[in-house]
């Protein structure tokens, strides 16, 4: 019920929010084989060729697909690494440098800090 009456509110004070909260697109980036294969078969029909640059331009919306709490954590320039050492300790095959340092994981920075060992 609370649901309910949160969500008929927000579509009455703040449309413009919730239009654009549901016309976004931005989760088309993290599932590019999918958007690649609608590409392809939108290119093949001949129906559907007039419609062809909406992908290009959906790719503007992959800007805002981070969070604004923690936009570093979900790049995927900062998680190729965590998820190259993930697949490198599947396979057990051990490519680089024996050597290499632990990395610090994503979300570290939002860990909650013991007071003592902040303050000196």
């Amino acid at each position: 019920m609370m649901n309910t009456i949160i969500f008929h509110t927000k579509m009455v004070d703040s449309l413009v929010e919730m239009l654009v909260e549901t016309s976004d697109l931005s989760i088309f980036c993290f599932y590019s084989r999918a958007f690649e294969k609608m590409f392809q078969q939108c290119l093949e029909l001949p129906s559907q060729s007039r419609h062809s640059i909406s992908f290009p331009l959906l790719c503007t919306h992959f800007m805002s697909c981070t969070h604004e709490l923690c936009p570093e954590e979900l790049l995927p320039k900062h998680c190729a690494k965590t998820i190259s050492q993930a697949v490198n300790k599947k396979s057990k095959k051990q490519m680089g440098k024996k050597g290499e340092p632990e990395r610090e994981k994503p979300g570290v920075e939002s860990m909650r800090k013991n007071r003592l060992l902040v303050t000196k």
